[in-house]
């Protein structure tokens, strides 16, 4: 793999560099690593579900609140 440092803040799925980074310095076990990446993967998602097309007060018939 041929890594190099990156300065700036990771954004997106490329969030998902992090864990793997800690869990590779040992600084995270294998249990942390995937609660870490699943959570990071469903936070990602949210953002791509097409919830915006819709309005705050069908979501909330839906029993969906975005914040």
């Amino acid at each position: 793999m041929n890594c190099e440092y990156y300065p700036k803040e990771l954004a997106g799925i490329r969030k998902l560099l992090t864990p793997f980074s800690a869990y590779e310095k040992g600084e995270i076990d294998a249990e942390l690593l995937v609660h870490a990446c699943r959570y990071i993967m469903l936070d990602t998602e949210k953002n791509h579900t097409g919830l915006h097309w819709y309005t705050a007060e069908t979501l909330k018939k839906a029993g969906i609140m975005i914040q």
